[in-house]
């Protein structure tokens, strides 16, 4: 049988991975923290009853938030950031506003269905809207890109490096095309 203080330490171990790290899932808590699943299971079903948690169930995953820290719009925004595919179709909406289906397959490297999945997530959560232009699927991003922004300066530092440094280049190589 663990000690008090194990159970105590777990829970206040996981209650921080989920302060610092809004919209984790619980296999990435599992593997941050080496944690058995179990648990974990039960220590984030006592953080939410203790109401120092909530979790919301998005498709495939349940993804967990500090009580009272977020609004619903970034709770939405963060559990797309947490999906490197879902991240990188948001990072193409947020450079460009508007991208056609056969744009993104060309610039991400998946399939059309798999662009149309991550879209009905990004559509169903307010983040993105679909629509058809023609024979063109087009996806057109409708939540505030300043606040996608600070979220990922400030919950994906790392990410957020790269992707600056990435516009940055694009508007260093408009700068240098020649005018005709």
């Amino acid at each position: 049988m663990p000690h008090i203080s194990e159970i105590t330490e777990n829970s206040d171990k996981i209650l921080q991975y989920v302060v610092d790290n809004p919209g984790a899932h619980l296999r990435q808590i599992q593997r941050a923290l080496d944690i058995p699943l179990g648990t974990l299971r039960h220590h984030l079903e006592a953080l939410e009853k203790n109401e120092k948690i909530t979790s919301e169930k998005n498709i495939l995953f349940r993804y967990y938030f500090a009580t009272g820290f977020l609004i619903q719009n970034d709770r939405n925004a963060l559990k797309i950031l947490h999906n490197e595919t879902a991240r990188e179709i948001l990072l193409h909406l947020l450079e460009k506003k508007t991208v056609h289906q056969n744009e993104l397959v060309g610039n991400i490297g998946i399939t059309a269905p798999s662009v149309n999945w991550h879209m009905q997530r990004l559509s169903s959560l307010g983040i993105a809207s679909i629509s058809k232009s023609g024979k063109h699927v087009v996806y057109e991003l409708t939540a505030d890109p300043s606040n996608i922004v600070k979220l990922l300066k400030n919950y994906y530092p790392k990410i957020w490096d790269k992707w600056s440094d990435r516009v940055s280049d694009m508007f260093l190589n408009f700068s240098e095309e020649p005018e005709e």
